[in-house]
């Protein structure tokens, strides 16, 4: 009798393992009439769910904020928005930039 001796690596086990545990749940997933589908969604419509509606932005004292304050608050969310870019926060970067649009849209009224 002829004999063949296959060696795996760890890594080379666990790929073969995970293969064979895809193909099972696969297989089983079908026979039971489980089909797996992709969810495709705007990222606009995940964000305007999780977002809550922003308030009037106001300086101190409770009081509409002036010119300058609008100024000063856009740079703070710019650099905040440039960040979350940096570090692949994207739907987060863009509620930012939603919100630098609405106070430089305030801005352009005063």
């Amino acid at each position: 009798m002829n004999y063949t001796v296959m060696a795996y690596t760890r890594r080379e086990n666990r790929e073969l393992e995970s293969a064979m545990h895809l193909a099972a749940v696969l297989e089983n997933g079908s026979v039971l009439g489980i089909v797996p589908k992709t969810i495709v969604k705007s990222i606009r419509d995940l964000i305007e769910i999780s977002a809550s509606p922003t308030p009037e932005h106001k300086g101190k004292g409770g009081v509409k904020m002036t010119r300058q304050e609008l100024a000063r608050e856009i740079e703070k969310l710019e650099a905040q928005m440039r960040k979350a870019a940096h570090m692949m926060e994207y739907e987060y970067a863009a509620v930012l930039r939603d919100e630098i649009i609405r106070l430089r849209t305030e801005a352009d009224k005063k």
